[in-house]
């Protein structure tokens, strides 16, 4: 390992991404920059403007250019002598539906085997700052509905542009509202399945011949 002798923060999105960096470090070295710093490059929420609320600690953000962008600006910073560092935030996560651990917590609650992974008061009702006026005027505004998530597979209660996952016990009573053979089936199969066989079984309904 090389120890950094002088380093240079580059803060990725807003514009700035992996190639766009690579076109910097020809100047970075003339300045006797050692070690790019790289801000947070994993997954964020959609729109991030800084990337600590990361969605996904396992992908690097295709926003800034996925994997293979940040393998090329890790051979451009090799060729150029430079070395990189790395803020990976491994403390930072984002309460938002586009992550994975999140939405299963707000669909199955402590039976969720993400549960444990938040800080979560177990004792009062799980709620969460969402709407924008008191719940009987959202109602009654038609702000809220009830709706299918085909992105995630799942019933969502829907407020604008932002879907939050229903609990899978709560699906027999919407099928019976609905009327719909897809429905149906899924408040079947969500009657016998928990954890990953019930967001399995919700795909092969959705993408592998569901009667839609």
């Amino acid at each position: 390992m090389t120890l950094p002798t002088a380093t240079y923060r580059i803060q990725f999105r807003n514009g700035m991404t992996f190639d766009r960096a690579r076109g910097l470090l020809p100047y970075l070295k003339t300045l006797g920059i050692s070690h790019l710093y790289a801000s947070p490059i994993f997954t964020a929420v959609s729109g991030s403007t800084h990337g600590y609320d990361v969605t996904d600690a396992n992908e690097i953000d295709p926003a800034l250019g996925g994997r293979a962008g940040f393998d090329r600006l890790a051979e451009s910073l090799t060729a150029a002598g430079m070395g990189l560092i790395l803020d990976i935030v491994p403390n930072h996560m984002a309460a938002s539906p586009e992550n994975a651990w999140w939405r299963d917590v707000l669909a199955f609650g402590r039976q969720s085997p993400y549960a444990r992974h938040f800080d979560i008061d177990w004792s009062e009702p799980l709620t969460l700052p969402q709407l924008g006026q008191d719940f009987d005027g959202a109602l009654g505004g038609g702000e809220l509905r009830i709706t299918l998530d085909e992105t995630h597979g799942n019933f969502a209660l829907g407020y604008f542009e932002t879907l939050l996952p229903l609990n899978p016990k709560s699906y027999g009573a919407i099928a019976n509202r609905l009327d719909d053979p897809l429905a149906t089936r899924m408040a079947e199969a969500a009657a016998v399945t928990l954890g990953e066989d019930f967001h399995r079984a919700m795909r092969d309904i959705l993408f592998e011949g569901g009667d839609r």
